[in-house]
């Protein structure tokens, strides 16, 4: 198939650092290629695929960090991709609204994977256009608005070749991920702290609550911030863990650290929000219910005791870069042949 993918360019594909979505359409990009399909991706220049790529603007847009001044720039970028349309039998949107409200005037059919939470915003634009082709990325999310057309559920895949697995672990836990209270970052720090246990946390931190609700917990030795982290220094980081905290404390749409670790071999400690019954099982993590503190102390125990093995196995079978690729050809193969949809 002739495949167009819209990423945003707000970073580069793949991104160097924090980047979940980046992360995905560049793991898509690339599996769809090795599959035979002609893929285009539409990204910012200083992107890097083994698709072809066509950009707009040279470099990410890194340093425009307020959304007015972003947004007329990815307007434009996607309509580039839709004024090429004719060029492909479907266009894949990875943008928050962008896509939605240009597809209207394409041609070719449009399918807009939700990558993201379900702002007031967003709420308002998908609501507008209840019949555009979406992908949700968990059941648990597409069930936030049962009113919009999802024509799939596509689960984030990994490419395990990049990943490092290690059945011997060091002696730390790990806090991955935005260092805020959404994330439950605070209460990982708490945790470690209240149970004296070595702690390492990696991320890019929200100032006033790092301050806050982290650095009392922090010494600095047993417990300590390093910041953010990607390539090999992330998955050993990984690799070397006895457990993954994540104590999420908002309806996370699928938490792709999830995966990472476990394709690790580290078990997942988590609150019960959003997608995380779908991901964890009882033989890779231990779930324990929103906000009960004492809960998520008595579950590390059962945590730590967990099988690296069957974490590897829980991703390879049902999180790996193939799995979704497959998934999401069946969308397209479906959607490219299906008359076009009420908005």
């Amino acid at each position: 198939m002739r495949i167009g993918l819209i990423a945003p360019v707000a970073l580069q594909v793949p991104p160097t650092g924090y980047g979940g979505t980046e992360r995905v359409v560049s793991v898509l990009a690339d599996g769809l290629v090795a599959r035979g399909h002609e893929v285009t991706l539409f990204a910012s220049g200083d992107s890097c695929t083994r698709a072809r790529l066509h950009a707009l603007y040279p470099h990410a847009l890194t340093h425009l960090t307020e959304k007015a001044a972003y947004q007329p720039y990815e307007t434009a970028h996607v309509a580039e991709a839709m004024r090429l349309a004719r060029h492909f039998d479907v266009l894949h949107d990875h943008t928050k609204v962008t896509g939605v409200l240009e597809a209207r005037f394409c041609p070719t059919p449009v399918i807009t994977t939700v990558h993201n939470d379900f702002t007031t915003e967003r709420r308002m634009v998908y609501g507008a256009y209840p019949g555009h082709r979406y992908v949700a990325i968990s059941q648990a999310h597409a069930r936030r608005m049962p009113e919009l057309n999802f024509v799939g559920t596509v689960y984030n895949g990994l490419d395990l070749g990049e990943t490092v697995f290690r059945a011997e672990k060091d002696d730390y836990l790990l806090f991955l991920g935005r260092l805020d209270a959404a994330k439950g970052a605070g209460i990982a720090a708490r945790l470690a702290a209240e149970l004296d246990l070595p702690l390492i946390m990696a991320g890019r931190k929200e100032p006033g609550y790092f301050d806050r609700e982290i650095a009392p917990y922090m010494d600095g030795k047993r417990r300590r911030f390093i910041g953010e982290v990607s390539g090999r220094p992330k998955w050993e980081l990984y690799a070397g863990a006895r457990a993954l905290i994540f104590p999420i404390q908002w309806e996370e749409p699928f938490g792709l650290v999830m995966i990472e670790a476990l394709a690790c071999g580290t078990p997942v400690l988590a609150t019960r929000r959003g997608s995380v019954p779908e991901i964890l099982t009882p033989e890779t993590g231990v779930i324990v219910p929103d906000g009960d503190f004492a809960a998520l102390a008595a579950g590390l125990e059962g945590v730590l005791r967990l099988d690296p093995r069957a974490c590897r196995r829980r991703v390879e079978e049902h999180f790996s870069a193939a799995r979704m690729v497959e998934a999401y050809e069946a969308v397209y193969a479906r959607e490219a042949a299906a008359p076009g949809l009420a908005a």
